[in-house]
């Protein structure tokens, strides 16, 4: 389980309150006020947190039963900007870096 605490959360209808996400798997099993000591607790103070494609195949609203396919967005810049993906439950981007990408592979290959 993994759990993205205080996290600026997209309920639909173009609002966001702080919430706590609970994921279990590949599907969100939860999202609560407060969630319970479990599993591995991530600080997401400083993001909103979006479904990667909600309702009308765009970035959109987070309910349990879905598959956990999010998208953290670092509230910092003056823009909102892309900080880190999760897929199926797995953190494919974090920090902005792809994770499981061969990057010398691709320098060389952008290279030749």
């Amino acid at each position: 389980m993994i759990v993205l605490r205080n996290g600026l959360v997209d309920v639909g209808a173009g609002k966001f309150v702080r919430a706590d996400i609970i994921v279990d798997g590949d599907h969100i099993h939860s999202v609560t006020e407060s969630a319970p000591a479990c599993g591995l607790a991530v600080n997401c103070t400083n993001y909103a947190v979006v479904a990667l494609i909600g309702d009308g195949g765009e970035p959109g609203r987070i309910e349990a039963g879905q598959r956990a396919d999010l998208v953290l967005l670092d509230l910092k810049p003056a823009t909102p900007a892309v900080s880190s993906v999760m897929v199926g439950g797995e953190w494919r981007i974090v920090n902005g870096v792809v994770k499981g990408l061969d990057a010398t592979a691709l320098e060389s290959a952008a290279d030749g």
